[in-house]
């Protein structure tokens, strides 16, 4: 994902680039370092939070790779915000609501929006039927994420459940993705991606995306994320959201306020610097759908592979 970004924020010209890496990781691409990036090396003895706050100082915007997990990204947000810095990404308080799976479902809900229907699990009386799938509300991605079968399973669970456990049915569909840009109340979808996602020992597991397909769906699926910009309106810049097409219709299952793994492959699928389009949305309105030309390219990445490496 940083060196999706990286390649594109170098494409932008008299951008100066600075990133934080931790020094037990190996080190940037060598395309990278001999460019206009600069890294900044951070070992566990370092104080992380006073060169955070140095180099939030130093430049002009911040953009954050971090997941919404024990607020992370909102608190790295909030300590841009609160240094006079713009963020490209989505702000506090938009981040802040779509941290929390069932804060965001009940509020897309309220607007008329499809969702999956969730619960706290503390507040679950059997409203629907099994399977069922358990995860974390400010879980990323498949971590922690349980499919149990049967009401005897789901008793044993309840001893090692927290106070922060969701609860969904198991609807069958497909898992997609979509990726979209936001600001000042509007939407522009760039993809629409296909997940898949693997059950191994109840547990769900994502193992690859293939960026930009369903393409014949785009007029109905950008009606949906201008219904989500509107009832959102505080989103802005890169956004990730989460659905499964059941029966007919997309439902909502969570909005990522962060760059997504759907991002890795977005240039080579619509042949667009998503990056170069987010740095323009700090002086320019989004443009219509029609004055963007995409290209129609499908681009999977191979999650398993990429962990073998």
């Amino acid at each position: 994902m940083l060196n999706a970004l990286l390649t594109e924020l170098i494409e932008t010209e008299s951008l100066s680039i600075f990133v934080f890496r931790d020094q037990r990781f190996p080190p940037l691409q060598r395309q990278f370092t001999e460019s206009r990036i600069h890294p900044i090396m951070v070992s566990p003895q370092d104080n992380f939070n006073h060169i955070w706050q140095t180099q939030i100082a130093k430049n002009d915007v911040i953009w954050p790779i971090a997941p919404e997990t024990g607020g992370i990204l909102h608190d790295l947000c909030e300590n841009i915000e609160n240094l006079g810095r713009r963020c490209l990404s989505s702000p506090s308080e938009a981040v802040a609501l779509t941290s929390s799976k069932i804060r965001t479902l009940n509020h897309l809900s309220l607007n008329n929006i499809p969702v999956v229907p969730t619960l706290q699990f503390s507040n679950f009386e059997y409203q629907f039927d099994p399977p069922w799938i358990l995860k974390p509300d400010d879980g990323v991605g498949c971590d922690s994420v349980h499919l149990v079968q049967d009401r005897h399973t789901l008793d044993e669970l309840n001893k090692h459940l927290t106070d922060h456990t969701l609860i969904q049915p198991f609807l069958s569909g497909q898992a997609a993705s979509l990726s979209v840009l936001f600001s000042n109340g509007k939407a522009l979808l760039l993809s629409t991606n296909k997940q898949n996602i693997q059950i191994v020992n109840n547990r769900l597991k994502l193992t690859a995306c293939t960026v930009n397909v369903y393409v014949e769906r785009r007029l109905l699926l950008q009606s949906l994320v201008n219904d989500i910009a509107a009832a959102l309106p505080s989103l802005w810049g890169y956004v990730g959201i989460d659905l499964i097409f059941h029966n007919n219709k997309a439902l909502i299952l969570e909005i990522n306020p962060r760059l997504t793994t759907s991002f890795v492959g977005l240039q080579d699928a619509i042949g667009i610097n998503t990056a170069s389009m987010v740095i323009n949305l700090l002086e320019n309105p989004l443009p219509y759908s029609s004055d963007v030309n995409f290209q129609a390219n499908e681009i999977t990445i191979d999650l398993e592979a990429n962990n073998e490496n």
